[in-house]
């Protein structure tokens, strides 16, 4: 899917309501496997790989402002607005996801977060501004 510039890897399986999975640092959309082909029966489950990560081009723009962007283009894409259920990786999804709400609303009405800093509002990823 082309989204601001670059493509990234989407994966949608299943109908029903939605659910968005984002993965962490150093991940792909390939490490819920297991989970996606067990919520698919009843969820619309969202897997996307990162720009740079997976099978995603590497983006000109590479932050987590401009990964919050790309998830927010995928969301208006596929025109399926917050997902009901929001399942966050290790580390870099959760900064990301509240850079998302920080700037435009709630990106689901409910999160899972997997292995989460205790204080994730002040994690910064290494080598970003």
């Amino acid at each position: 899917m082309n989204i601001n510039g670059h493509e990234l890897a989407v994966e949608i399986s299943g109908s029903g309501p939605a659910v968005l999975m984002v993965h962490g640092l150093g991940g792909t959309s390939n490490f819920y496997q297991v989970q996606a082909d067990a919520l698919q029966d009843n969820h619309t489950v969202i897997r996307v790989d990162s720009a740079g990560a997976g099978r995603s081009e590497l983006a000109a723009d590479i932050s987590i402002e401009s990964h919050a962007d790309d998830l927010a283009a995928v969301l208006g894409e596929l025109d399926c607005g917050p997902a009901d259920v929001v399942w966050l990786g290790r580390f870099r999804s959760t900064p990301v996801v509240g850079e998302f709400e920080h700037r435009r609303g709630s990106i689901g009405s409910a999160c899972w977060r997997e292995s989460t800093p205790p204080d994730a509002s002040t994690y910064a990823w290494p080598c970003m501004p």
